[in-house]
Formats: structure tokens, sequence, C-alpha cells
């Protein structure tokens, strides 16, 4: 076994395809009839073509459906679930959460509504508290979707998290990798 940071946990090579199809799925018609071959396979008549099928399989991508009912079921889900306010008890010194749960600033309600749209998406979110931040008595929560909690240990000895993807640079975004392990 490989002792590389990008080393995957069984359990998440288990389930990774299972949230792709999730994220596809709930990104609707066109993430589906994008990703071509792996929703829409191609006919096997469609090869017999002197062009190997991509003409008539383009006019079938263009022919085909997908009913957007995943991402306005979780939605509808988010709200029965979050139809009245979370009832969470905070100590005094700690209330400033509530309102800025997270560093970018996201709201505990908030917060609590995308935990429930990633468990109702993938099954899974990981959340972690950080370290208060200088001009801040208060930790900080930061969420991670079920892709990005890569690798961890079963007594929770060690996570590690793909914290890859895109990071602002003025205005442009530019695609980076980084892996965080935490002991």
């Amino acid at each position: 076994m490989s002792d590389a940071v990008e080393t995957k946990h069984p359990a998440y090579r288990e389930r990774v395809d299972e949230w792709s199809l999730m994220r596809d799925t709930a990104g609707g018609e066109k993430e589906v009839i994008g990703a071509g071959v792996a929703y829409l396979p191609q006919p096997s008549g469609f090869k017999a073509q002197a062009d190997g099928g991509t003409a008539l399989y383009d006019a079938y991508q263009k022919q085909a459906q997908f009913p957007e009912i995943v991402l306005p079921t979780i939605h509808g889900m988010v709200g029965v679930i979050h139809r009245t306010e979370a009832q969470i008890e905070l100590p005094d010194a700690m209330q400033p959460l509530w309102e800025k749960a997270t560093k970018d600033g996201l709201p505990l309600e908030a917060l609590h509504r995308r935990i429930t749209a990633e468990l109702l998406t993938t099954g899974r979110y990981a959340l972690l508290a950080d370290a208060a931040t200088e001009g801040s008595d208060l930790p900080w929560l930061a969420g991670y979707t079920a892709e990005a909690l890569i690798n961890w240990a079963d007594d929770r000895s060690m996570f590690v998290l793909d914290e890859s993807g895109l990071r602002r640079e003025g205005f442009r975004g530019n695609q980076s990798s980084a892996s965080a392990c935490w002991r």
C-alpha cells in the first residue's frame, strides 16, 4: 500500500462513482447528456457507418432527454427538513457563530442547510472546526464535500483532504492542487 498523501481510502474508492452520478444528475440534462457515452451509450448499429457513427450519435445526443427531478427534489427535501429554524443552543461566548460560522461568513443556519443538501446528495459531508483566527476568539467551521475527504483513519486519528480546485487570483480563477493531512 502506498503512503502517498493522494492515497484514497477503500470506502472512498467504493463510493466515488455514486457521488459522481449524483452530482451529474443534480446538474441536470446538460450535465448528463454532456457526459456522452458515460450515461448515453452509443448504440452498436451506429458503428457500422462510414464515420464510425459520429454523426448519428451527435443527432442521438441532441434528441436525448433527462428529466430535471434530482436537484428540485433535493431542494424540496431541504425545505421540508428546514421548514422551521433549528433550535441550537450555544454558550454566550459562541453566539457570534450564529451569524458567522464559517471563515467566508456563512451563518450557522445556512451552513446547516448546506450540510443537509450534501447529505441528501452524497450521504456524507466533512465538517471540521478550525482554530480561532487572528483578531477573533472563536473557532470557525470548515465544510468539505464527500469527494474532498479522500482518506482517514477509522480511529479518527488522521484525515486527508483534497483542497484542489479553483483559486481566485484577481478576477481570474486558476485550478490548483493541494492536499492537507490532519493528525
